[in-house]
């Protein structure tokens, strides 16, 4: 990972955490963490040999959550991730993802103290090893969410939404294009100290490589959070996942298998459960972003 990633990592998580320590006056709930992955990669093309490749990933999190009112909370979060397919044989090429980020605006009314729903509002964008800025892809979303605790220790939660383009870039019909995503999943609370968590999501695109070929996306994430036995409000995170996204019309597509650990520092909570049910944990869909940055690899 070159240097310029490091600082802004860096520099990111300084501003992040300064920010977290003055929001706890406002009782706000929040969380920033940094997570490293180790990733399997392989194309699904049905010809020919197959590109694989083992990399690594690093990905720096943030979101906050703060009541408005009696029954109304605003939350904001956002995702950055690097990942080091420069590295590689097969996926070293000036088409291939590099960076990626996403950020999201919730706005939720409380139903009562166990369920809230409302909007998001989703943007991403991507770039690749060398391409000129240019020819990143990017998208907007507008969507619904809502959770719920159907038991004492179990919480569920989904996502719908929407989703286009904001920019042409190369060509007008690659990527993220007249798109929908669905995501649903549930948290189970195993303990004080510690959560599981369990997501499904399924995207589509009516464009995704050219005006003939749309784009289907798939995946899940298995993981779970545990708070350390510390003063400090620091919990770790570890996982696995697995991402398929692919195109109808030719069949090609890319498959990813990962696995990460990493940690969060949290402000606002003491356990997962408060954090979860009081905050804005449940974050935002993870396909369209992905898909984009896999457009031109897979084009």
């Amino acid at each position: 990972m070159n240097l310029q990633i490091v600082k802004l990592l860096a520099g990111a998580a300084f501003v992040v955490s300064g920010y977290s320590a003055s929001a706890q006056d406002r009782n706000s709930i929040g969380s920033v963490g940094l997570t490293f992955g180790g990733n399997y990669i392989s194309d699904v093309q049905t010809r020919g040999n197959k590109d694989t490749a083992t990399v690594g990933s690093v990905e720096l999190s943030g979101d906050i959550a703060f009541p408005v009112g009696n029954n109304y909370m605003i939350g904001i979060d956002g995702k950055y991730r690097f990942d080091d397919l420069s590295s590689t044989q097969d996926f070293d090429n000036d088409e291939d993802p590099e960076t990626q980020y996403s950020f999201t605006i919730h706005a939720l009314k409380n139903f009562s103290d166990t369920t809230r729903a409302g909007i998001f509002l989703n943007y991403g964008r991507q770039s690749s090893q060398n391409e000129p800025r240019w020819e990143d892809f990017d998208y907007a979303m507008i969507g619904v969410e809502g959770q719920t605790m159907i038991s004492d220790d179990f919480l569920l939660y989904g996502q719908v939404g929407l989703g286009d383009k904001v920019r042409d870039g190369e060509d007008d019909e690659e990527g993220f294009n007249n798109g929908m995503t669905i995501r649903t999943g549930f948290n189970y609370f195993v303990s004080e100290r510690t959560a599981l968590n369990m997501d499904f999501e399924f995207a589509g695109s009516n464009y995704f490589i050219d005006g003939r070929d749309p784009g289907r996306y798939y995946g899940f994430s298995f993981g779970a959070e545990t708070r350390l036995k510390t003063n400090a409000p620091l919990m770790i995170n570890y996982g696995i996942s697995y991402t398929n996204i692919h195109s109808i019309g030719e069949g090609q597509g890319i498959e990813e298998f990962g696995a990460n650990i990493g940690i969060k520092y949290v402000f606002g909570a003491n356990t997962p459960l408060e954090r979860w049910t009081n905050g804005i944990a449940i974050g935002a869909p993870r396909l369209p972003v992905r898909a984009s940055a896999w457009t031109e690899f897979i084009d």
